[in-house]
């Protein structure tokens, strides 16, 4: 295994967010259950797209031990942008809780990981080799247009923050009023 220093950098941040996991699983610690989870599963969803870019780092090293571990972390992007607005709606609102609705917001990340799952995962060892030696399952356009998606779905989601937080102090405005 050759390591360069991003695999080092990468290696070190799957470490802090392993132990920004356990830390939050902490009984003692889970005071706000809901929104903790919601933490504790944006950053699973970072430690696993942070795995994938240290496994195609080290694809030469990875493909002779197994290529089943190549792209596990591929959809996990689109989880970010949803995850981040759900912790922030459940820290600035006591009643929030998870509806039927909320679905919505993860679309991308099911769609996503259905192709994953039916373009990639389901292919025998042999074939996943081939797919990954040959750069056929993400080619660079379709990685570039993937990437687009995913920075266009985080900045709809942080003005969605924006707004939120926006209209929260509001409302908290005129709720409460000043001693003056």
């Amino acid at each position: 295994m050759n390591l360069k220093f991003v695999d080092i950098l990468n290696l070190i941040s799957m470490f802090q967010l392993f132990l920004f996991v356990i830390f939050l699983l902490n009984k003692k610690v889970n005071k706000n259950r809901l929104s903790n989870l919601l933490l504790v599963a944006f950053f699973i969803s970072q430690f696993l797209s942070i795995s994938n870019h240290f496994i195609l780092s080290q694809r030469n090293f990875f493909i002779e031990i197994t290529p089943h571990m190549f792209f596990l972390g591929t959809p996990f992007p689109w989880l970010w942008a949803p995850l981040v607005y759900l912790y922030v709606k459940s820290l600035l609102y006591s009643d929030f809780s998870l509806r039927k609705k909320d679905i919505i917001h993860f679309i991308p990340f099911i769609l996503f990981l259905l192709y994953d799952i039916f373009q990639f995962h389901i292919q025998s060892g042999e074939q996943k080799a081939y797919l990954i030696a040959n750069n056929r399952f993400l080619t660079f356009n379709l990685g570039l247009i993937i990437n687009l998606m995913i920075t266009l779905q985080i900045s709809v989601y942080v003005v969605f923050v924006f707004k939120m937080h926006y209209k929260y102090k509001k409302s908290l405005k005129n709720r409460q009023s000043s001693i003056d």
